[in-house]
Formats: C-alpha cells, structure tokens, sequence
C-alpha cells in the first residue's frame, strides 16, 4: 500500500469552493459578498501578480537542494474566498467567536493574512519548513504591520 494513500483520498473529497453555490455548504448573503470583495481586493495588493510563481519556483528548488521528495511539501497556495467560505461556515454552524489561528505550512503567509482579515482571532501563527517561504512571509508581515492601519486612516 502506498503510505500517501490517504493525501489521494483527502484530496479527492475536500471543499472546493470554486464549485458552483448550490454546491457550497453555506450560503453568504450578498451583502457579504460585497464585504468579501473588497477585503480580496485589500488582501490581493499585498502579493503581487508573480508570487505563486515565485514561491512555487523558490519551494522546488529549496527542496532539490534540500533533497526532499515529500509530497507534503509541494508548494500550493489557499485562496481568500475558500477561508471566506470556510470562516463563515464555522461562525455559522460553532459558538466559536475567538481562538488562535495556526497555518502548518504557511508557504509565505496567504492563509495567515487572509485569516487576520477574516475573523477575529487573538493569535496568528504561520509555520513554514522552508526557508525561502518562511523569509517571503516575513516581508509580507512586514509590509502588513507597516501599511495595514494607514489603509483605515
């Protein structure tokens, strides 16, 4: 038996949110939408147009160098609107209102923003094996800690 065996299965069952609504397992009203919309658009200005490009490149190779052969760590990049769907499900379905937000294998730090924007949580902890990514994340930390609140001024 291949010991990856349960990563094909996982794969193959997980919440795709790019399925159509009727499919999702929450509705968002529209009013949200909107609210989403504008969060991606603030969210998306803190990457640019080549950063899964970059990051992917910089993971294969740190990975070569690194001679790691692990699927685990083929790099990959979570959107804004599946963490949308997904918070808002939790919020929805949990007496959940806080806690801390942990993203094993942050990559350079998508789902970690994408969380501060979306709930509130009392911590954000992005965990990253890779050097290059990990350095990546600390940039976009940086430029988040700088210019985040001048936005709302």
């Amino acid at each position: 038996m291949d010991r990856y065996q349960p990563l094909n299965i996982y794969r193959s069952n997980y919440f795709e949110p790019q399925t159509s609504e009727e499919e999702c397992p929450l509705h968002i009203p529209d009013e949200y939408n909107e609210k989403y919309e504008k969060l991606e658009k603030l969210f998306n200005s803190f990457f640019n147009v080549d950063s899964y490009s970059l990051a992917n490149d910089n993971s294969k190779n740190e990975r070569e160098k690194l001679n790691n052969i692990d699927p685990s760590f083929i790099y990959g990049e979570v959107t804004f609107r599946s963490l949308a769907y997904i918070f808002e499900y939790i919020k929805n379905t949990n007496d959940i209102t806080s806690g801390a937000f942990y993203d094993l294998g942050s990559g350079i730090g998508r789902g970690v923003l994408a969380a501060a924007f979306l709930f509130p949580f009392t911590k954000y902890v992005g965990i990253e094996y890779l050097e290059t990514l990990y350095n990546t994340s600390l940039d976009v930390k940086k430029q988040y800690d700088e210019n985040f609140l001048k936005i709302f001024e």
